[in-house]
This record gives C-alpha cells, structure tokens and sequence, in this order.
C-alpha cells in the first residue's frame, strides 16, 4: 500500500532518490535566494515528490534528507514566503500555530485582508460609534462572516 504521506513514517531514501529528487530543483538561486522546484506544481505552487512509497509535498524533502521524522502536527514554514522553494535555509520546522503567527507577521493571512485592516476592523468595531457587520463588511469586501471571525479572534485573532 502507498502512503501519502512523511507524517509518522520512518523514511530510508536511496542515494539514487536524493539524486532525483535534487535534479528538480534549481539551485542557481533567484533574487530572492530561493530554490525552486522544477517538477510539476500544484494550483498552490507546491511540488510533489515520491520517494520509498510515500509521496508528499517537495519542501517537505529536504528535512527528510536530514533525518527528520515528522509527526503529526509538523509543518513547514516557508522563511521566504514561495511554496515553490526546497532550499533548506528558507525552511523552518514549526506547528500550525507557529505557522499562522509567520502568515499574519509577514502579513499574508488566511484572507484577502493584511493584518493592519484586521486589527482595523477590531477596533473600529470596538468604538462607540461602531458600525456593523454588514457595513465593514462592504467597505473592506469580504464577507460578513469575515468581520465577525476577525472580532471573535478566529482569524487574525495572534
């Protein structure tokens, strides 16, 4: 049986898998210093790579190479923001909360709003004269729903 995931799984990769998996990555850095995965990307810009009957996301690769057994929970945060990017360096071993802290400090959130309007609608929401839902909803354009996660600390709540 195929696993589909590193999560839980003691991995031995073959020399021969380092080596393929290596030979998709370009490693003549871009600006940024990223290494990008050459191999097919997902809609989200996330590679995939299969090795030793367990597939998962590319970037998640380097750390296995490594010695790194993930348990659940693990997750990756991307220091230079492109999922595309395998490059050790940019990648930082963390869980889902230390994660979301990165998202909303490098101000790409789980919204279309920063986290300046968050805190924007927080507090305008907070005042005497606060408006409604509804009419923050409208003006920022997103959905009600939005306004009221964001004033509850569901979202943009770190």
């Amino acid at each position: 049986m195929r696993r589909e995931t590193l999560t839980g799984v003691t991995v031995v990769v073959a020399e021969t898998d380092r080596d393929r998996f290596w030979s998709r990555v370009d490693t003549e850095t871009t600006p940024d210093g990223c290494w990008p995965w050459t191999g097919a990307l997902n809609a989200e810009g996330r590679g995939r790579f299969s090795a030793a009957g367990v597939r998962d996301y590319a970037y998640r690769w380097p750390l296995v190479f490594d010695g790194h057994r993930f348990e659940p929970g693990d997750e990756i945060d991307h220091l230079c923001d492109n999922p595309a990017c395998v490059r050790p360096e940019h990648l930082e071993l963390t869980d889902h909360l230390g994660n979301m802290r990165a998202m909303g400090e490098r101000e790409r959130g789980p919204s279309k709003l920063s986290r300046r309007q968050a805190d924007e609608i927080r507090a305008r929401r907070s005042a005497a004269d606060r408006p409604t839902q509804r009419e923050l909803a409208a003006e920022y354009g997103v959905d009600r729903s939005t306004v009221s996660l964001i004033e509850a600390g569901k979202i943009w709540g770190w």
